[in-house]
This record gives C-alpha cells, structure tokens and sequence, in this order.
C-alpha cells in the first residue's frame, strides 16, 4: 500500500536526521510531519486498514519509537560515511509538510524529485 512507501520513505529520513536540530529533534520533526501528511490526505478507514493508530498523536509517537528518535545522536544519525546537514533538516520537513494530498496519495509520485531537500540531510 502507498501508506507503506512513505513510511519507508520517512524512517529512512528520520535515520538521517542531523544539524542545528539534534538528530533527536529532527527525527522527530520528520515523524510529526509524516503523520500530519497521513492523516490529513487518508481516511480513517485507509488508516485503519494499514495498521496505523486511530490518532495522529499515536502515529507519532509510532514513528519516533519505531524510527529509534530518542536514540539518534550525531554518531549514529547517518549511515556509512555519509554526515548530515543542518541547512537540509528544515527543508526537508518543510518539503514533507508541503505535501499536496493528491501527491500523497499518488502512486506514481517521485519523492526523490519531489523532497529534493532530504536527499541532502544524509550525505557524502
């Protein structure tokens, strides 16, 4: 389902998280704002049938303990030899946030070309 996708999408970013925000805070900041793309463009319904929690709080809260949030430091943030960037952790959850309901639900649409600032939190 187009929910799994985009929850790859973020725990992935979220793993990333980096600069003038924590980790912590910016792995927050990208669970928060996945949750509010979810729960605006899908139903109830749709939710339910992913296996998402009844609330946005609770998709939140969701993410940040499945995505190790509390755990993120500048040592474990990026994979490799990638490092993360301050400028791109704002972009990028401002980009998510952003969002249109119709790109969201689009199975078609490219995150890549179109959160082009999260491709920059973690990289070499």
């Amino acid at each position: 389902m187009r929910l799994a996708i985009i929850a790859s999408i973020v725990f992935g970013l979220a793993a990333c998280g980096g600069g003038d925000p924590t980790p912590k805070e910016a792995c927050n900041a990208f669970s928060a704002a996945l949750c509010e793309r979810l729960y605006a463009c899908f139903t109830s319904q749709e939710l339910a049938a992913a296996q998402y929690p009844p609330t946005e709080a609770g998709c939140v809260t969701k993410f940040e303990t499945d995505s190790g949030c509390a755990a993120q430091t500048t040592a474990n943030a990026c994979e490799g030899n990638e490092t993360y960037h301050a400028g791109s952790v704002d972009s990028c959850a401002d980009q998510m946030q952003g969002l249109t309901c119709a790109q969201v639900r689009d199975s078609t649409f490219d995150y890549e070309k179109g959160l082009p600032a999260c491709d920059k939190v973690c990289s070499i």
